[in-house]
């Protein structure tokens, strides 16, 4: 039988929560997808993200009466299905990355890539399970399901947004699978009926996941099992075989992760003139979602290779000129306009 009356605080506090971590986890793994492989792949968590959610329709119509009995519990198992999957979906494909390079001739990354668009299609599979259902036990309360599921999603928008700068985007799929698993929690303890797997379950996925963000508040580093892996054809990846380089800077922002390199091996002037014969000052490298690199000069640096680049013509032309520079990227843009006598740089 269907249940006609509304739905407790308790299960909507549980769909608010999984609402949340759905939508946390799908934008942080466009940004992740961006750094560990390339900007194309990001557009695919668009699809398997409606890959689950129809796949959870087509469940309930196979099979329309699970659930009914007793909505509640099922609801706590869709959440902690929801947090377990968000977590072993990023380490499947994190550890076993897929190589669009070698599918060629590679027989193996066919496989691989079907096992990653059915792990990262799990987490939506459970949260549309857990709208479906709700909408199936309680038909008259469907306006507020659908609020609450969007107000949910509104949170993970904005958690998707301002995590990643704290936490990183390892630590933002964390925090997603730990809001899952609050909400599982949140279900089971007002059941009444506790099923003690499942609540020895969802503790263990709880504790895990504040132990990484833990970690990422006091040493700015979490779990190291859970450290991004980038795909060997990144710029990054190439720079960093160079002897002696060194990350001495990584930080997530919105949009991007910016990794800042030491390296001897550096020598990125773009344009710079064979007729200079000098030699460049000491560079940094400076790359945005491990690829795109660009120069990081330091402070006091000699900037004479300014009056061999291109840009030094608009200047030889319009002497103390203003500058307006688009994309500045690591700033050697900037310090050659200046160099070069301009009046003002924008």
């Amino acid at each position: 039988m269907r249940y006609t009356s509304d739905m407790s605080r308790s299960m909507r506090l549980t769909l608010f929560l999984i609402s949340a971590a759905t939508l946390t986890f799908e934008i942080v793994l466009t940004r992740i997808f961006s750094v560990a492989q390339f900007y194309h792949f990001a557009f695919m968590i668009v699809s398997i993200a409606l890959l689950g959610f129809g796949a959870s329709g087509t469940a309930l119509m196979i099979f329309p009466k699970f659930g009914r009995n007793d909505p509640r519990q099922k609801l706590s198992l869709f959440g902690l299905g929801t947090g377990f999957s968000i977590l072993s979906a990023y380490l499947l494909t994190n550890h076993l990355p897929f190589d669009s390079f070698s599918i060629a001739w590679d027989r193996r990354q066919v496989g691989i890539l079907v096992l990653h668009y059915l792990a990262l299609a799990t987490p939506f599979f459970f949260s549309g399970m857990a709208i479906g259902l709700l909408l199936d036990a309680y038909p008259e309360s469907a306006g507020g399901t659908y609020a609450v599921n969007l107000f949910g999603s509104a949170l993970g928008c904005v958690i998707a947004l301002l995590a990643p700068t704290l936490l990183g985007a390892e630590g933002t799929v964390a925090l997603a699978s730990g809001l899952a698993a609050l909400g599982a929690l949140v279900c089971l303890f007002s059941g009444g009926r506790f099923s003690r797997s499942r609540e020895a379950a969802t503790l263990l996925l709880l504790i895990l996941v504040c132990f990484d963000l833990g970690l990422r508040l006091v040493r700015e580093s979490g779990l190291s099992i859970m450290e991004i892996r980038l795909s060997p054809y990144k710029g990054l990846s190439y720079a960093m075989q160079y002897p002696k380089a060194e990350l001495v800077y990584s930080r997530w922002n919105a949009f991007s992760r910016v990794d800042v390199m030491d390296s001897e091996g550096i020598h990125s002037i773009p344009g710079l003139s064979y007729r200079y014969l000098e030699p460049l000052p000491h560079q940094d490298g400076l790359f945005a979602d491990g690829d795109d690199l660009s120069t990081i000069l330091p402070e006091g640096a000699d900037l004479n290779f300014s009056n061999f680049l291109p840009l030094a013509l608009p200047f030889e032309l319009r002497p103390e000129a203003r500058a307006l520079i688009l994309e500045p990227r690591g700033g050697l843009d900037i310090l050659a306009a200046l160099a070069l006598g301009a009046e003002k740089v924008i």
